[in-house]
């Protein structure tokens, strides 16, 4: 991670020459085929091969029909995160089921008690703190709940399969506070689903979450050569990040069909194909989504496992995530951090690897902003120095940057940036050691006298930092 970390900086901040025969991969991979939620659904597929929605051939007979025009619930329906408000007595309010199908409910509280449609069970009490919990990616209803670090990690972050878009919260949330309510806080806003006018068609499309996408994508027709429209949703999920796991809050109830095309593994899924991968370690992507062959013929398939698995890429990448971890560390490492150093010469700056493990890495451009050529006008002289937590996968490690002002670009940019695995003394040090190294080079560079002056503006906060007695 820190590696590919470093490689983001380097091709950020240093151009780049595409080499004429570099080919690039589309993210989607080609053809998806349809969700098995759909039954009877037939994919739709763009000019690239990505699927944009789903035709049934005939409407399923043994279901109610499906109203195509639900209103959005409106401020009245949810006041607060706790309380849900129905305007009418008489109000008929649709729920989904996991075949795609929509039923009437004469009140949400019924879907405790629906066979076909149970809400995702979150609800944990204080008597059962260990209690599993089974994340679908569709989460779904009124529900609040703490979910620890192991259950977040084993969900992908709570990962969720709803067009979506992410927005952030109050500055004052800190990650690693000590209650779920002083945490960094999230909100996941449902997009709903885009549909055209034509009752008879039933091609549902995922939206894009960027506006002026979504905005070229209505602009467009249906398959079947309708006007399409935004059935907006409007559900929120606020996350709250803390020192013992998210704290998650949902808000209400998706009226509307299940959107196209899953994004992501869930943990009993990723269980199978990790576990169909180690028992067929010399089977390729293709033959996995295919088959596993067998004197029958194919056996086992991924694609059984999740729509996901059906893109040849997708499987090709989850396929190395399992391979990667036995190639990682030891002497792979040292060969790939040298590797990338004889690469990229002068890009790491300085490195110390152990106890105490410092890297920090600095461009050309980062190393000219070091020394300025005169006294800028306002509070922007000096650098400022800062560690990120929660940054890398490893809690304990910290991503330090020393940032100056460029009066050409207006802003601040980081000067020097540094992987460390703890925030003591020592390894303050190296960092900032690599700090003075970089402006005393810069001032060789522009034949400048090396003077305590071009130091002032950078403390060595190691200093400060001396073990209790």
């Amino acid at each position: 991670m820190v590696l590919g970390f470093f490689k983001h900086v380097y091709r950020y901040f240093v151009p780049r020459v595409q080499d004429k025969d570099e080919v690039e991969i589309s993210r989607d991979g080609g053809a998806l085929l349809s969700d098995s939620f759909i039954a009877g659904a037939v994919p739709m597929y763009d000019t690239t091969g990505r699927i944009i929605g789903y035709v049934q051939n005939k409407p399923p007979v043994s279901e109610p029909g499906i109203p195509k025009n639900i209103p959005p619930p409106g401020p009245t329906r949810i006041e607060n995160a706790s309380k849900f408000v129905i305007g009418s007595t008489n109000e008929i309010i649709y729920t989904r089921t996991p075949e795609g199908h929509f039923i009437p409910i004469q009140n949400p509280e019924e879907k405790q008690g629906h066979a076909q449609h149970k809400p995702l069970d979150t609800k944990v009490k204080e008597d059962f703190p260990g209690a599993e919990v089974h994340w679908d990616g569709w989460p779904d209803g009124k529900f609040e709940r703490d979910f620890t670090l192991d259950e977040v990690n084993e969900t992908n972050d709570l990962a969720i399969h709803w067009a979506h878009t992410v927005g952030g919260g109050d500055r004052k949330g800190q990650r690693f506070a000590e209650e779920w309510m002083n945490g960094k806080r999230v909100t996941r806003t449902c997009l709903g689903i885009l549909q055209c006018d034509n009752q008879d068609c039933e091609i549902t499309i995922r939206p894009h979450t960027k506006p002026q996408s979504l905005r070229t994508q209505l602009l467009k027709p249906c398959s079947c050569g309708a006007m399409l429209y935004h059935l907006k949703c409007d559900v929120k999920s606020i996350l709250w990040t803390w020192s013992k796991g998210i704290h998650y809050q949902n808000s209400g109830y998706h009226v509307h069909r299940r959107p196209p095309r899953k994004l992501h593994l869930l943990p009993q899924e990723k269980r199978r194909f990790e576990a169909m991968v180690n028992a067929h370690p010399q089977v390729g992507p293709l033959q996995l989504i295919v088959g596993v062959p067998g004197i029958d013929g194919p056996g086992e398939s991924v694609a059984d496992i999740s729509d996901v698995l059906l893109n040849a890429d997708r499987v090709t990448k989850e396929r190395q995530k399992l391979k990667r971890p036995a190639d990682t560390g030891g002497d792979h490492f040292i060969r790939a951090f040298a590797k990338f150093e004889q690469e990229r010469p002068g890009f790491i700056i300085l490195s110390t690897i152990g106890k105490v493990t410092v890297i920090s890495v600095q461009t050309p451009f980062m190393q000219s902003q070091m020394v300025k050529d005169e006294v800028l006008d306002g509070p922007v002289n000096g650098m400022v120095s800062d560690a990120a937590h929660g940054w890398w996968k490893e809690r304990t490690s910290l991503l330090m940057v020393s940032s100056t002002y460029c009066p050409d670009l207006f802003c601040w940019v980081p000067g020097v940036l540094s992987f460390t695995n703890g925030a003591s003394g020592e390894h303050f040090m190296y960092h900032f050691l690599a700090v003075f190294q970089a402006i005393a080079h810069e001032a060789e560079k522009r034949h400048l006298e090396v003077e305590d002056r071009l130091f002032a503006g950078v403390r060595d906060y190691a200093l400060y930092d001396k073990p209790t007695q």
